[in-house]
């Protein structure tokens, strides 16, 4: 039992990532920056022979440095709970023993810090430490300027423990910001990579990687909208792979899309520096010439044409050739993208109609 538990502490800690690491280094640094403040008490304490001050600075100082140990092990929570109330005692035996102006309830903003950045908790337990944390911040408040501390001290240490303790809830808050504004970071870097798939996902088809329809002619209609009251003309072409069913029924359907991936990276090839290239459902596919008149993109095409025509689609020990029937149109700056794109479809299926492995314009 005790074995199957160790294991699977290993396996939360692991997948903790980078966050669990996060909070370890804020416990850490908060707990080494603690052992440090309470050396540099220690110090002028003993050579000033304040003993009271020595004798509750000596159980912090190990306590600290026992958490601070203990920080990167892989028992974070109870840390983090002996860390919070090992400094809330701390907050309130200093204040009570030598007042408010020893700066001691300032290390609760830190409590506070650490509740929103080394351990994660719900919002509503979240709300009822931070509501403590302000009900004892007034309490200490009212106790140091209402009752007599329990010890005085020479004014150059309680000035050393003041500069010292505003030194150190300095530099605590400051890195805990700056963790929690790379966190923030992040989080938006991570939001704006999930988007930016979610809008690939929605703009590309999923086997061949090209732009889908509905990205094509949003293209299109972007494209007619910029070249308003110019000279500049655009042309769609929509292209089908003659008899490729025979390839399924022959190859069987993983070469029908091997074929169609190998088609499109070279359709994508092809037209970069002319347009863009997009796959409109199964054998169909889309181009859009831009700044070309029906001539251009007609010499382009032929081009593609005679180029598919030439080359061999491997599929494992299988190499398939292939013709393209195509329709083209130019751009009518009074038409919708999809008039447009059932004018070339009509010019395909006279192609197809005609023999295949034409184009029609």
């Amino acid at each position: 039992m005790g074995a199957g538990r160790g294991a699977k502490e290993v396996i939360l800690y692991e997948k903790a990532g980078t966050a669990g690491k996060e909070k370890v280094s804020l416990l850490g640094f908060h707990a080494g920056m603690m052992c440090s403040y309470f050396l540099l008490l220690l110090i002028p304490a003993v050579v000033l022979a304040e003993w009271h001050m020595t004798a509750l600075c000596v159980p912090f100082f190990i306590i600290y440095c026992t958490i601070f140990y203990l920080s990167y092990s892989r028992r974070i929570k109870p840390v983090y709970y002996l860390h919070q109330v090992i400094t809330l005692v701390f907050v309130i035996v200093f204040t009570i023993a030598f007042g408010w102006s020893s700066g001691a309830p300032h290390f609760l903003l830190l409590l506070l810090l650490l509740s929103f950045g080394a351990q994660e908790q719900g919002f509503r337990s979240r709300m009822m430490e931070v509501g403590a944390l302000g009900v004892i911040w007034l309490t200490l408040f009212l106790q140091g300027h209402c009752y007599d501390t329990l010890y005085s001290m020479p004014k150059g240490l309680c000035m050393w423990m003041q500069s010292i303790g505003a030194a150190a809830v300095f530099t605590l808050f400051v890195l805990g910001l700056s963790r929690m504004t790379e966190r923030l970071e992040r989080a938006e870097e991570k939001a704006a990579d999930s988007l930016q798939r979610i809008v690939s996902m929605e703009e590309k088809d999923g086997l061949t990687g090209l732009l889908n329809r509905r990205a094509v002619l949003l293209r299109l209609e972007e494209w007619l909208k910029e070249i308003q009251g110019t000279k500049t003309q655009v042309c769609l072409a929509v292209g089908s792979i003659d008899y490729f069913r025979k390839i399924n029924d022959k190859y069987g359907y993983a070469c029908g899309d091997v074929v169609l991936k190998q088609l499109a990276y070279y359709y994508e090839q092809f037209m970069e520096g002319k347009g863009i290239a997009g796959r409109l459902s199964g054998k169909e596919f889309i181009f859009i010439f831009q700044g070309m008149n029906g001539e251009d993109a007609y010499y382009y095409l032929t081009k593609m044409q005679q180029a598919v025509r030439k080359r061999e689609f491997v599929y494992q020990d299988e190499r398939v050739s292939l013709t393209i029937t195509y329709g083209l149109v130019e751009c009518s700056r009074d038409k919708s993208p999809d008039m447009l794109l059932c004018e070339a479809d009509r010019k395909l299926c006279m192609g197809k109609m005609s023999g295949r492995n034409t184009i029609i314009f």
